[in-house]
C-alpha cells in the first residue's frame, strides 16, 4: 500500500506533493460540501489520480524514453481532466446521445491512460480482461453460441460507454464509490501510517497474544486482523506486517512454509474484517444497494469466526509439535504499552467516532474525514504540547508527517482509482451486451433448481474469476456473474454476496496462482507451493464460512434474534474448530481416527441446513470431546505413575 521514499523524493516531489495535496483536498471538499457536480468530481478522481501516477511513473523509470512516454501521458490526462471538467454541462445535456468527435478522442485517450497505468501498478490480467470484453461487445455478433452472441456493438457508441458523454464504464456507479468513499479511506490510511497508527497495532497485537505457546503466530494473527481494518490489500498486509512476524514464528520453531502460511491467510482476513474490508463494503453497497452499516455489522461476526478459527490452528500446531510458551511481548527497546497508548490516543479516537459515525448512517466518506481532522489535529496538538528542544522543529516535524500521510494516502487512492475505472467499464461491457444475464441462466440450467450443484458451481466460479486480482476487482468481477444466479434460487441478497465476496477473498491463497501466499513464501524463504497448500490449510475457515452463509444466513444476522445470531454463530466456529482439529490430528492429545472421522462428520452435520442435522453434530461433538478428554486424563495419570 505504501509508496518508497524514493519514488517522490526526488526531483519532482513538489509535483507529486502538490498533486497530492490538490487530490485530497478536492475529495474531502466534495464529501462535506458536494462542491463539484457528479460528472466533474468524477473526472477529478480519475483524471487527476492519472497525472499523480503518471509522475510517480516517471519517478520509476530509469530510461530517458520511458520519462518521455510518462511525461506525454502526464501531458495528455491533464487534456482529458481539463476537457471532461470545462465540458461537463454540454456532456451532459446537449451531447448525451449524440457525441461529438472530440467527445470520442478524449474517451479513448482516457481509455487507453487508465489501461495503461492499471497494467503498470496492477498488472496486466484485468486490462487484458477489459480489452477483450471490449472487442466482445464489437464482435459479439460473430459467435454461434447463444451465451456469447449479441447483436454487436459500434466502436463509437462502445467507446461512450467507457466514460464520456454517457457517464458510465470508468465514471459510472463503481466510480462514484471509488471517489466519495474509498479514496477517503485510503486518505485516512496515509495518514495512520504516517503517524504511527499501524505501528501501535502491531504493538498493540505482540502486546495481547505474545506469550501464549503459539506466540509469534498469534501476534502474526492479531496484527493482520487490526491492519485489515485500515488496509485495503491483501499483499500491502503480508509485505507490511510479514516482515517482522514471518521471521519471528520461524525463530520460535514453526516451519518457513507454515510461517509464511499464517501470514497470508492472516492478511487474507484482513479483507473481510469490517470496518473498510478491504474496501470491497463500498462496493457491496453499490452493487446490492444495501446500507453500509447493516454490510460491516453482519461482517464483524463471520470475520471474528474466521480468525478465532486460525488462531486455533496455529495452536493445535504448537502443542502438536512441543513449542514453549513464547515472550513476544515487546521489540527489544519498545517504551512502555501505556507510554504507546498515551501518545496514540488521537488515533484511538479517531478510530472511535469513525466506528460510531458509520454505524449510525453517516455517510463513508464524510465519516472518514472527521477521522482524518481528529487524527491531525490530535498529532497538532501532541506537536505544540510535548517537551521538545524546538517548538518549531516539533512542528516542522508534525508537517512533514502529514504531507507524507497525504501523498502516501492519495498516491494509494490513486492506483485503486484506476482500476475501479477500468474494472467498471469490464462490468458496463458485460451488462450491456447481456452476457452476465445469459451466463447467469446458463447456471441456472446447469444446477436444473439443486441449490447445492448451483452453490458448488458458483463457489468454483468465484475461485477461477479471482485469480490473481485485488480483493475489490475479483468480487465485483464474480458479484456480476455469479450472484445472480444465487437470487433467483431464492438466497438472501445479502448471503449471496458474502458468499461470493468470501471465495473471491481466498482466490488470493488458492493456487495455482495464490498472490497473497507467493509475497509470503519469498519473506519465508520457503517453497511456493508448499507455502499455497499451507495457507488453504490454514484457510478452511475462509472456504467453510460462504457455504455456511447460505446453509445457515442467520450467521450473518439474516431473519434472526441476537440470540440466534449467536447460536448459529458458535455452531459455526465449533464446525470449523472441529474440521481443524481433525485435520491436524490434535486437540489436547493426539487424536485417534474414529475421533478425527467423527469431528469432521460434525462439521459436515453443523454445516448441512436443518435444526436436527446442527443437534445431532452437536450431541456428537460433546461425546466426542469427553471421550477424548478423559482418555487425555488416562494417558496423563499413565505417565505420571510408575510401572
Amino acid at each position: 500500500m505504501t509508496e518508497t521514499k524514493k519514488e517522490w523524493s526526488d526531483k519532482l516531489r513538489p509535483l507529486i506533493v502538490t498533486i497530492s495535496i490538490l487530490l485530497a483536498a478536492a475529495h474531502l471538499a466534495q464529501v462535506n460540501f458536494y462542491i463539484f457536480s457528479s460528472g466533474q468530481f468524477l473526472n477529478i478522481n480519475i483524471n487527476l489520480s492519472s497525472v499523480l501516477l503518471f509522475a510517480l511513473f516517471y519517478t520509476k523509470s530509469d530510461s530517458k524514453i520511458g520519462k518521455i512516454f510518462c511525461g506525454i501521458g502526464l501531458i495528455l490526462a491533464l487534456v482529458t481532466l481539463a476537457y471532461i471538467h470545462i465540458e461537463d454541462k454540454n456532456l451532459s445535456f446537449d451531447r448525451s446521445i449524440y457525441p461529438a468527435v472530440s467527445d470520442i478522442v478524449i474517451a479513448s485517450t482516457m481509455l487507453v491512460i487508465i489501461l495503461i497505468l492499471t497494467i503498470h501498478f496492477w498488472g496486466w490480467l484485468i486490462p487484458i480482461l477489459t480489452i477483450v470484453a471490449l472487442f466482445y461487445a464489437k464482435y459479439g455478433f460473430v459467435f454461434a453460441n447463444d451465451l456469447l452472441f449479441h447483436n454487436g456493438i459500434s466502436w463509437q457508441r462502445l467507446i461512450s460507454y467507457t466514460s464520456i458523454p454517457y457517464y458510465r464504464g470508468a465514471l459510472g456507479g463503481l466510480t462514484t464509490i471509488s471517489a466519495y468513499a474509498i479514496f477517503v479511506f485510503m486518505l485516512y490510511a496515509g495518514f495512520l501510517t504516517s503517524f504511527g497508527g499501524l505501528d501501535f497495532l502491531i504493538s498493540l497485537a505482540r502486546r495481547v497474544a505474545g506469550r501464549s505457546r503459539a506466540g509469534p503466530a498469534q501476534v502474526a494473527i492479531a496484527a493482520t486482523a487490526l491492519m485489515g481494518t485500515v488496509s485495503g490489500s491483501s499483499v500491502a498486509n503480508v509485505a507490511s506486517t510479514g516482515t517482522f512476524t514471518i521471521p519471528m514464528m520461524r525463530r520460535h520453531g514453526f516451519s518457513p512454509h507454515f510461517s509464511g502460511g499464517v501470514e497470508a491467510v492472516g492478511s487474507t482476513g484482513g479483507q473481510i474484517m469490517p470496518p473498510i474490508m478491504g474496501v470491497t463494503a463500498f462496493l457491496i453497497v453499490a452493487v446490492t444497494g444495501i446500507k453500509y452499516s447493516e454490510i460491516i455489522t453482519a461482517g464483524l461476526v463471520p470475520a471474528l469466526i474466521y480468525f478465532g478459527g486460525l488462531a486455533m490452528a496455529v495452536h493445535l500446531r504448537a502443542h502438536k509439535i512441543g513449542l514453549a510458551p513464547s515472550n513476544e511481548t515487546a521489540p527489544e527497546g519498545a517504551p512502555p504499552f501505556t507510554n504507546q497508548f498515551m501518545s496514540q490516543l488521537g488515533f484511538v479516537l479517531s478510530v472511535l467516532v469513525l466506528v460510531v459515525l458509520l454505524v449510525t448512517q453517516f455517510s463513508p466518506g464524510y465519516s472518514a474525514s472527521i477521522a482524518i481532522a481528529i487524527l491531525v489535529m490530535s498529532e497538532f496538538i501532541k506537536a505544540i504540547v510535548k517537551p521538545a528542544a524546538s517548538l518549531a522543529g516539533s512542528i516542522k516535524d508534525f508537517f512533514a508527517k502529514t504531507i507524507n500521510g497525504v501523498v502516501e494516502g492519495a498516491s494509494t487512492g490513486a492506483k485503486v482509482a484506476v482500476m475501479v475505472g477500468v474494472i467498471g467499464i469490464f462490468v458496463e461491457i458485460f451488462i450491456v451486451t447481456g452476457f452476465a444475464q445469459k451466463l447467469s441462466h446458463l447456471m441456472l440450467l446447469w444446477a436444473d433448481g439443486n441449490l447445492v450443484v448451483l452453490v458448488l458451481l458458483t463457489g468454483l466460479s468465484c475461485i477461477l474469476f479471482g485469480f490473481g486480482m485485488p480483493t475489490s476487482a475479483a468480487y465485483t468481477l464474480v458479484a456480476l456473474l455469479a450472484a445472480p444466479a444465487l437470487l433467483q434460487l431464492g438466497v438472501p441478497l445479502l448471503a449471496a454476496h458474502f458468499f461470493v465476496f468470501y471465495l473471491a477473498c481466498m482466490s488470493s491463497i488458492t493456487p495455482p496462482v495464490a498472490i497473497a501466499s507467493l509475497i509470503a513464501s519469498n519473506i519465508a524463504g520457503a517453497s511456493y507451493m508448499r507455502t499455497a497448500l499451507a495457507s488453504v490449510r490454514l484457510g478452511l475457515s475462509g472456504f467453510l464460512l460462504p457455504f455456511l452463509f447460505i446453509a445457515h444466513p442467520q450467521i450473518i444476522g439474516i431473519n434472526a434474534t441476537w440470540i440466534e445470531h449467536l447460536l448459529y454463530a458458535i455452531g459455526a466456529f465449533l464446525s470449523i474448530a472441529s474440521l481443524y482439529a481433525a485435520i491436524e490430528g490434535f486437540l489436547i492429545t493426539p487424536l485417534n481416527w474414529s475421533e478425527r472421522v467423527g469431528l469432521i462428520v460434525v462439521s459436515a452435520g453443523l454445516i448441512y441446513p436443518g435444526l436436527v442435522y446442527s443437534l445431532a453434530a452437536f450431541g456428537l461433538f460433546l461425546i466426542i470431546i469427553m471421550n477424548h478428554v478423559f482418555r487425555s486424563k488416562r494417558i496423563k495419570l499413565a505417565e505420571e505413575i510408575p510401572i
